[in-house]
């Protein structure tokens, strides 16, 4: 508290801690002494974050044939004068929850209107840094919550494959701006599938990295245990060039997420040199991952049988194998990610107790969305808000710290089969893309991309790197194949597509929209 507050608010604080009224009397006189040293603090300053010396236009474009599938809210033009590097002239759509210095972000959402970050993420300092230019501003579902491609504040995304369906999400401008002259890559971020659904979806190749391999600070994220940043592309070589420059520890803002070590990332000499067949490749299917019971389509069966025919052909060893534990991921996520998440939205997004540069801008921007904007927010966002507190009354935290801890379990199952076979496949998401459907209603629209998570949400929990590659059509539409690997063999996953996407290849552009 930076000032003094009256008696009333002063017990009722107290209630709200199992604290009666006369338990709290004796301290009330020591509130007075204190206010003054809490609110010394508003006039000493921390050292402003570091902003590289960069050229920063924000483009007032609103010319909607420019941009079909509503996959962008802001064109942008922010390069490093003089930068040379692994994406010298590459262009880059970063989503609206990455920090870029000088740009609007929002995060698909009436909250956070007007804030701007006067600091870049480090992911977007990496980027510079290559020669990358930033050149748009990517939309994605509210607070990047659900994974349908239709929550946010400036309306759905289409798919480029057919604009009567949603291109997916959270990141799903990012995948559909990828069909987008000028933009060859994006960034996306994933806490349960968010990269691999839009890509699987739009036909396009997605990487959720190993936990802790991309430094996740300056993006706005909802849970720090499974909180990643990955890339999307059209091609095995984009994804590989955007994770060699986003890999590896941050320095100058320390993320938490991150372990001490980290490997080094050579994953364009690893796709550069990946071999004509899979011959060594051993690679388990997931029996849970296909279980019609989680929802997935005949049509997006036959597909994926499809996709496991042609890595026979390329020499591939492909068993079947059982991870039990994959089931019991929906009731860990949904335990964990809606109490961490409110908490963190109370709090603007501050790991307390963690290092780093925290985001004190950030927190009082959301302060003042709550307090105006909140009847705007998505259902599905105030579904998870509303679910989130309720878990915190019921459980004062609890329910979270058991969630968290069966994370193991999951873990311990990918890892043994894991230690049999070199990658495990599923398909990325259980059906095609979702229509559009406006009229929906807002708890079946919640439920409906909720459902969407099942085999994409267990590798966050465990933090095994995930790819999603295009290799199969359901109904005409992409459907993408999902194959996990050991943690930190990132560019094992990479080859292995690589392989594939030279052997089998996959379509570079939809058909006419439908």
């Amino acid at each position: 508290m930076s000032h003094a507050i009256s008696e009333d608010e002063f017990y009722d604080l107290a209630s709200s801690w199992g604290i009666s009224r006369s338990g709290a009397a004796g301290v009330l006189p020591a509130i007075a002494h204190m206010a003054p040293v809490i609110a010394a603090m508003d006039d000493l300053r921390a050292d402003p974050p570091p902003v590289a010396e960069a050229d920063r236009v924000v483009h007032d474009d609103t010319d909607a044939s420019r941009d079909p599938y509503n996959a962008v809210v802001r064109w942008v033009s922010v390069r490093k004068p003089g930068a040379r590097g692994l994406l010298s002239g590459v262009g880059v759509a970063v989503k609206d929850c990455v920090a870029v210095a000088g740009v609007p972000m929002t995060a698909g959402s009436a909250l956070l209107q007007g804030f701007v970050p006067d600091r870049d993420s480090t992911v977007v300092r990496h980027l510079l840094d290559a020669g990358g230019h930033i050149c748009a501003v990517t939309n994605m579902d509210e607070m990047g919550v659900a994974p349908g491609g239709d929550s946010s504040y400036y309306g759905p995304t289409l798919n480029p494959w057919d604009t009567t369906r949603t291109a997916g999400g959270s990141s799903g401008g990012s995948a559909a701006a990828l069909y987008y002259d000028g933009v060859d890559v994006a960034l996306g971020a994933d806490s349960g599938g968010s990269v691999r659904i839009p890509a699987a979806w739009c036909g396009l190749v997605g990487l959720k990295p190993t936990h802790g391999l991309v430094p996740h600070s300056g993006v706005l994220g909802g849970e720090p245990l499974l909180d990643h940043v990955g890339p999307l592309a059209r091609t095995t070589a984009d994804v590989a060039a955007v994770l060699q420059v986003l890999a590896g520890t941050d320095d100058e803002d320390p993320d938490p997420r991150q372990p001490a070590q980290l490997p080094r990332v050579d994953a364009v000499a690893a796709v550069e040199s990946a071999p004509a067949s899979l011959d060594d490749l051993r690679v388990g299917v997931l029996a849970e991952g296909l279980d019609p019971a989680g929802g997935v389509s005949p049509e997006v069966g036959r597909a994926f049988d499809t996709s496991l025919a042609q890595l026979r052909e390329l020499g591939a060893s492909v068993e079947p194998v059982s991870v039990p534990e994959h089931r019991l991921c929906g009731p860990i996520a949904f335990n964990m990610f809606p109490e961490s998440f409110a908490g963190q939205m109370r709090s603007g997004g501050a790991l307390f107790g963690a290092g780093g540069r925290y985001w004190p801008e950030l927190a009082e921007a959301l302060r003042r969305g709550f307090e105006k904007a909140g009847d705007s927010m998505a259902p599905t966002l105030k579904l998870m808000l509303i679910m989130g507190s309720g878990a915190e009354r019921e459980g004062g935290g609890s329910r979270y710290a058991r969630a968290a801890n069966l994370r193991r379990l999951v873990t311990t199952g990918y890892e043994k089969a894991l230690a049999e076979f070199d990658v495990l496949a599923m398909p990325t998401v259980p059906v095609v893309a979702h229509p559009v459907a406006p009229d929906l209603d807002p708890a079946d629209r919640a439920l409906r991309a909720w459902s969407l998570v099942g085999n994409t949400a267990p590798t966050n929990l465990t933090g095994h790197p995930a790819i999603t590659l295009p290799l199969g059509l359901a109904e005409g539409l992409p459907a993408g194949v999902m194959l996990v690997g050991r943690k930190f063999a990132d560019t094992r996953l990479l080859t292995v597509a690589e392989t594939l996407e030279r052997g089998v290849g996959w379509p570079r552009r939809p058909p006419e929209n439908r």
